[in-house]
């Protein structure tokens, strides 16, 4: 049963570094939208596009000083970092890293219910679920280890 759950984590690992590689190009592409000429193209190529999140960032963008896109591109870095140190805790098998996922997963949820309220979608949907299940599993899997009786008592 072991190995299972090693490999669930690591396929939690996986998802956390995806999602801060993803993260950390969405920053790129944001710093580069500060340059007009990619602007345009970047616009111009999301005008072609009919789906309704091309609609909301074309609108954005439209709006879109420096200023916010300078603090979208931080973000999405800071965001990043948050993935990368969780993933990288969870590579390498450490307990701080489970605590870590737990501890930011669990405190992103309320606001990601927040924007479930403010609009349903189905994506909005998923990314609660998958979170909501990644650290009941975690919890879950931290409080084995505390309660078994190979762990080592403190106190």
């Amino acid at each position: 049963m072991t190995g299972r759950r090693d490999r669930v984590v690591l396929l939690i690992a996986i998802f956390k570094v995806a999602k801060a590689i993803t993260l950390i190009a969405a920053g790129i592409g944001a710093f580069r939208l500060l340059d007009p000429a990619v602007a345009a193209r970047v616009e111009g190529w999301l005008a072609q596009v009919q789906l309704a999140p091309g609609r909301r960032i074309i609108g954005f963008l439209s709006r879109a000083d420096d200023r916010k896109i300078e603090a979208l591109g931080g973000l999405a870095f800071a965001y990043a970092i948050l993935f990368l140190v969780e993933g990288t805790g969870l590579l390498m098998r450490k307990r701080w890293g489970e605590w870590f996922t737990i501890i930011i997963t669990g405190s992103l949820l309320p606001f990601e219910i927040y924007e479930i309220f403010k609009g349903v979608s189905a994506a909005k949907v998923a990314t609660v679920i998958v979170n909501a299940a990644v650290v009941i599993y975690l919890v879950i899997r931290v409080r084995k280890r505390v309660n078994s009786p190979q762990s080592p008592k403190i106190g």
